[in-house]
Parts: C-alpha cells; sequence; structure tokens
C-alpha cells in the first residue's frame, strides 16, 4: 500500500513492461475470441497491443430462437475489451511506459413480459464501459534516488434503459496526476 493504510489505502500493482519476449496469440473458443502481439519494435520500445470479444450474443440469439415464449434478444449479452502497453527506454536513466485499456460491455432483451411490472416492456438495455491512458515517467537520478511522475485518465459510463419509462445514465471523468520521490537512506 502506497499511501492510505487506515480506512482505505491504494495499492500499487506494477506489471512488467512489455517486449520481454516475442509472441502472439490467437483463440476462439465457444464464448470469445482473443488475440494478442507483444514484441520489441527496436532495442529501446516495448509493446503489447491485445483485444478480445465475445460472440455470446450470437450464441444465445440462436437458442432463443429455437425456444417457444422466449424473450427477444437484440444484443443479448456482448462486451469488447482492449489494452495496448508501450515502454520507451530513453536513457540508460529514463523509461517512459504509456498504458490504454477498455471495455463496452451491453445487453439489450426485447419483448419481455412480466407479471409483477405495471407494464410489459418491448425492450430492457443495459450497458457499461470505460476507457483509460496513463503515461508515466521513471528517472534514476543516482543508484539511491528515483523520481516517478504519472498523468492519466479515463472515462466510464452505465446506462439502464427500460423503454424509457426508467432510464439512468451515469457518466464519470477522472485523471490523476501524481509525483514521487524515492530516496534510500544509506
Amino acid at each position: 500500500v502506497r499511501s492510505g493504510r487506515a480506512i482505505g489505502g491504494r495499492v500499487n500493482l506494477v506489471t512488467r513492461d512489455p517486449g520481454e519476449r516475442t509472441h502472439a496469440l490467437a483463440d476462439a473458443n465457444l464464448y470469445h475470441a482473443t488475440a494478442l502481439y507483444e514484441g520489441r519494435p527496436s532495442e529501446d520500445l516495448g509493446i503489447a497491443i491485445a483485444a478480445r470479444r465475445s460472440y455470446a450474443d450470437a450464441v444465445v440469439t440462436r437458442a432463443l430462437e429455437s425456444m417457444d415464449d422466449a424473450p427477444g434478444v437484440s444484443t443479448a449479452p456482448r462486451y469488447y475489451d482492449l489494452q495496448l502497453k508501450a515502454a520507451w527506454k530513453a536513457t540508460a536513466d529514463d523509461t517512459v511506459r504509456f498504458d490504454v485499456f477498455g471495455s463496452d460491455d451491453r445487453m439489450v432483451l426485447t419483448g419481455l413480459e412480466d407479471d409483477q411490472s405495471l407494464e410489459d416492456l418491448d425492450f430492457l438495455e443495459y450497458g457499461t464501459r470505460f476507457y483509460r491512458a496513463g503515461l508515466r515517467w521513471d528517472h534514476r537520478a543516482s543508484e539511491a534516488t528515483r523520481f516517478r511522475l504519472a498523468l492519466g485518465g479515463g472515462w466510464q459510463d452505465m446506462d439502464v434503459d427500460a423503454e424509457g419509462q426508467f432510464r439512468m445514465v451515469q457518466e464519470l471523468w477522472s485523471t490523476h496526476l501524481r509525483a514521487e520521490v524515492h530516496h534510500e537512506l544509506a
């Protein structure tokens, strides 16, 4: 825990820099498809990019089409995920890192009939998504002193719509800026 330690705090999770090895992955299974590439386009730059897309919406839609009196689905559960990481070793003492990641999840049910509601709904839609980016510079001033500057931000929203009878939209933009100096005493 970097700060806090009482009622709340912040956990500092550090992932490795991309490009330690070059590899690619492609996977398709019953629920989603994934692609990943990690490598080093140059001696001082490592990158990793990954994306995933579910196709549960196609599977669920086919299953519901075969059922009697099933609710309609215009978008069954589906999601997109993406990540991009880059690390540039500018000098022996300076590293710049850039991260982007995001997700988009959505589901729309149509032709709903519920004995407990006041009226039947033609559709119910739910979605959530977020996208974030961060830029970090690490500088080694000496063997005992390190400096880190981090800037980032992003956007997220959630949307629930019950045929206009009820609608809730939450949208949040956030940013952060953090500077740290770390010095080990002898």
